[in-house]
């Protein structure tokens, strides 16, 4: 009976690819959900296995260590895929670190862009507002420079207009 359940033939399920990954106890728990499934297989198609014969496959699938050649073929293949699943996992891990120190590297360098683009538009801002200090400054200056002008202007028509009315005898004749 043991070898019936263990035998390969079209309606038993090969082992799951999971349970290669796992571990070698949830591969177990694979054999005796296979076995259950062979026995309620050989149960439908007539076959007259009592329930104390299923209990003791079960039990000598599950619970004794001894393993028959086709059990020991299974977790060989078991621990096979195993070590091939931990080395791609462990090449699809460095791929991955590999990428994250690419990714903290890009976020490093637009963090330092962008203090660069805050201190350049500190910079700007305070650039502008000097900027607007000194445009003032100089409307103010140009009103001074015009009011200059016109003080010049009406202390020229002033004094030219003394010196007509001789208020200035001296300065008319040097200006004659």
């Amino acid at each position: 009976m043991i070898k019936k359940i263990f035998r390969r033939d079209k309606k038993t399920k090969t082992p799951k690819l999971t349970d290669s990954v796992n571990s070698l106890e949830i591969s177990s728990s694979r054999l005796s959900e296979i076995s259950k499934e062979r026995l309620l297989s050989d149960d439908e198609q007539g076959d007259d296995v009592s329930d104390s014969a299923s209990l003791k496959v079960l039990g000598a699938s599950t619970g004794s260590r001894e393993c028959s050649s086709s059990e020991c073929l299974n977790y060989g293949h078991l621990s096979e895929e195993a070590r091939e699943t931990k080395a791609e996992y462990k090449k699809t891990a460095r791929k991955l670190n590999v990428a994250m120190q690419k990714l903290r590297r890009k976020e490093a360098k637009v963090k330092r862009q962008q203090r660069d683009i805050v201190c350049m538009q500190r910079e700007l801002c305070e650039l502008t507002r000097l900027m607007h200090i000194a445009n003032t400054q100089a409307l103010s200056l140009d009103l001074a420079i015009d009011q200059t002008k016109m003080e010049m202007a009406s202390l020229c028509s002033q004094i030219e207009s003394k010196l007509r009315g001789g208020h200035y005898p001296k300065a008319r004749a040097s200006l004659l």
